[in-house]
């Protein structure tokens, strides 16, 4: 099992920048991606853009655990990362830590994940 060292983490907001039920496009390391804070108070962070047919999931839905792209309804389940419809597909979570009120997320070695046409 890789352990990942705090230099590879990169402070991207704080917990007040984001509430719970709200999501945010960030940047880090060049790496577009989206944090999400659940209304459960989770605070993950996925590819920003949807696996179906690129479109910025930022433009879709945060609903409760579930993160839904409005392009074509696809859904996905925030905390896994995995595919609710289709099952089949899934999203590239950014590991995450949370320290004081500092939200940390490193990009390295995850890379976004697609569909096959």
């Amino acid at each position: 099992m890789t352990t990942q060292s705090t230099e590879e983490f990169s402070k991207v907001c704080t917990l007040d920048d984001l509430w719970p039920g709200e999501m945010e496009v960030f940047e880090v390391q060049g790496v577009k991606l989206l944090i999400c804070h659940t209304e459960s108070g989770t605070v993950k962070a996925v590819q920003l853009i949807c696996p179906h047919q690129s479109f910025a999931l930022s433009e879709g839905e945060l609903v409760g655990e579930k993160l839904i792209c409005t392009k074509h309804m696809w859904e996905f389940d925030v905390k896994s990362g995995c595919g609710i419809n289709p099952t089949g597909a899934s999203l590239a979570l950014y590991p995450v830590k949370v320290v004081g009120e500092d939200v940390l997320v490193s990009v390295a070695g995850v890379e976004p994940k697609y569909a096959r046409p």
